[in-house]
């Protein structure tokens, strides 16, 4: 048929320009994915830390051992200020404490204020650090000399009490997809926005031209047929892109031949229905091919930051989401939520099949808009 046959045409000789954007869009969305992780690890960390103790009482001794465990203790060659700013500065030590003379007896009459100090650098996790754990101690150790303990025995059992652990174990949100595939479905949203406009738009921009336009008026195909032609063309280009991300999927994460893989899939192929909508009404109403990247820009990150793709609909304002609602992308990430049990959903069929059927309707309703604005492109002069 002469319109596939010319849009294919064109296609072809667009095609080096699209398969980058492919790559580059797919690596991206396999990053972003690799960079969430199923496991969070933390563990403690080694301060370098010089400790002057000028004191030299058995209260003071308890204090700097208490200070350096679980820590490095470093000395200094010069007592230069100059000297110990550089090597703040430079971070080859994080914090040089001093215990001035006089703490055992000013921890007596509970005159702690200011015979120690820490130098740090300013505004830093060091600083506050090293001004809470000083805090901590000398608050405890006061509280033992209240109750009778002399400074050293106030200084060890306050030692003693800060050496208390807990054990905290985090619960981090897990998939019953596996996460990667979860989010790798949840970042299609904004990878597929991307690939499809900026491959398809182009594509149809120069199909309307109006050298192209009057070589297909040639055909006796009614107006109607030809939209139809043209819509057929751009569904089998864009199931095209579906597979082969699928494909990637697939045989990256697995998880799609299940029940929740096979509603992963559903509602990416009407997600994908919905954005070849989207294309198809922004290369009628746009000027210029110039003017793709900057469209898509806006439409891509605009509904993805909106609707819960960069930020889980969770963490989402209630204003947000209520004008999220009114766009597609919103339904998709609601859906996709559902079935991989992510931003506190819970698995519903029924609110899965709701969702996909709001999407057909925004693919239904950009459909019926690109045959009107066509009509009036077709019979354009310019």
């Amino acid at each position: 048929m002469q319109v596939s046959k010319a849009f294919f045409k064109v296609a072809l000789k667009r095609l080096p320009s699209i398969i980058p954007y492919f790559i580059i869009f797919v690596v991206v969305a396999l990053v972003m994915t690799g960079n969430s992780k199923e496991n969070a690890d933390f563990s403690s960390q080694k301060l370098d830390l010089v400790v002057i103790d000028n004191d030299d009482t058995e209260a003071s001794r308890e204090l700097k051992k208490y200070l350096l465990k679980g820590n490095n203790e470093k000395t200094l060659r010069s007592d230069d200020d100059e000297y110990i700013q550089d090597m703040l500065y430079h971070e080859m030590i994080d914090s040089v404490i001093t215990i001035d003379k006089g703490f055992s007896d000013k921890l007596t009459t509970g005159e702690t204020e200011g015979c120690i100090e820490a130098l740090t650098v300013p505004s830093t996790f060091t600083s506050q650090y090293s001004n809470s754990i000083i805090d901590r101690f000398v608050t405890s150790a006061e509280m033992y000399v209240s109750t009778g303990s002399d400074p050293a025995e106030a200084c060890r059992k306050a030692a003693e009490m800060s050496d208390t652990t807990t054990n905290v174990e985090l619960s981090t949100q897990k998939s019953p997809l596996g996460n990667g595939l979860a989010y790798y479905c949840q970042y299609y949203a904004y990878i597929i926005i991307c690939i499809i406009i900026n491959g398809l738009a182009p594509i149809l921009m120069r199909f309307f031209s109006l050298d192209i336009r009057r070589r297909i008026d040639v055909s006796a195909l009614p107006l109607y047929k030809k939209n139809a032609v043209i819509i057929g063309v751009t569904s089998a280009f864009v199931f095209a892109v579906w597979m082969a991300m699928m494909c990637i999927a697939q045989a990256t994460y697995g998880g799609f031949f299940t029940e929740r893989g096979m509603y992963c899939l559903l509602n990416s192929f009407v997600l994908t229905l919905v954005v070849t909508g989207i294309a198809l009404v922004v290369s009628v109403m746009c000027k210029s091919i110039d003017g793709i990247s900057g469209i898509t820009n806006v439409i891509s990150l605009g509904m993805s930051f909106l609707c819960g793709v960069f930020v889980p609909a969770d963490l989402l304002g209630g204003g947000v989401l209520s004008a999220a609602r009114f766009l597609p992308v919103y339904w998709y990430i609601k859906a996709n939520n559902m079935i991989c049990g992510l931003a506190g959903e819970v698995y519903d069929a029924n609110g899965i099949l709701r969702s996909i059927a709001v999407e057909l309707l925004f693919a239904a309703a950009l459909f019926t808009v690109f045959m009107v604005l066509s009509k009036k492109k077709m019979h354009d002069t310019e």
